[in-house]
């Protein structure tokens, strides 16, 4: 539509980031604080949200996939504090698959992950919780690193000219 010129995936990284600076804020409204320090919180999310550092970040449009995760990392924590506060299964299940789609484009989401399961070891009666996280994210690394094992990027070694592991 935009004839290669990066339009939509700078719109999609701006929309992203906004959702994430949405997010905090909303996250810091809930908060039992005085009003003027939710607003200095406010104002430090939205200036870190969209500095001048991050300009040059939406104009590499590679970026999105980092905006993308680090949204889905907080969502997954939030939803995630919800479920602690409410101890609904809906909640926990969304925080799990916010967690697990931000780590199909970063470790990130698998950090998510594992500070669910301090979060939830932090908690009383929430062992059952930090375990289901735990077996989650374990299991999770073991098949992220058997992809690797598995020769399922040599293609891309020899095809995409990237320098394998053996010829550094």
């Amino acid at each position: 539509v935009f004839h290669g010129t990066n339009t939509f995936l700078v719109c999609v990284s701006l929309l992203v980031q906004s959702v994430f600076a949405l997010v905090w804020c909303w996250q810091v409204r809930s908060m039992p604080w005085s009003r003027p320090f939710k607003l200095f919180c406010w104002s430090v999310v939205l200036l870190l949200s969209f500095s001048g550092m991050q300009f040059e970040n939406f104009l590499y449009t590679f970026d999105c996939q980092w905006f993308l995760a680090n949204t889905l990392s907080v969502l997954a924590l939030c939803v995630f504090v919800g479920y602690l506060q409410t101890s609904s299964v809906a909640n926990l299940l969304l925080a799990a698959l916010f967690g697990v789609m931000a780590s199909f484009s970063s470790f990130l989401g698998l950090c998510s992950l594992l500070l669910m399961v301090v979060l939830a070891l932090l908690v009383k009666g929430r062992h059952a919780v930090s375990w289901f996280f735990a077996v989650s994210a374990l299991l999770y690394v073991l098949w992220y690193v058997a992809g690797f094992e598995s020769g399922a990027y040599a293609a891309f070694d020899s095809v995409g000219g990237a320098a394998s592991a053996t010829s550094l």
